[in-house]
């Protein structure tokens, strides 16, 4: 997978895949070709389903506020 298929995926710009990138803070494994940066579509769905598993344990961990 090409950074532009990633950043398509992950609904991100290409330019804020590039800066995690730099700062080393993108979680993602990845490989350089030349001037391209690729990524295993399998580390890509697994980073996914992460980003959804501590999206809804956060969410359900979340008490409601108390209005009375």
């Amino acid at each position: 997978m090409t950074l532009e298929n990633l950043a398509s995926v992950t609904h991100s710009s290409k330019q804020t895949i590039y800066n995690k990138i730099y700062d080393e803070s993108l979680g993602i494994p990845f490989w350089r070709l030349g001037k391209k940066y690729l990524f295993s579509t399998e580390h890509v769905e697994n980073f996914i389903d992460k980003q959804l598993v501590a999206s809804i344990s956060k969410t359900t961990m979340q008490s409601p506020t108390d209005k009375t």
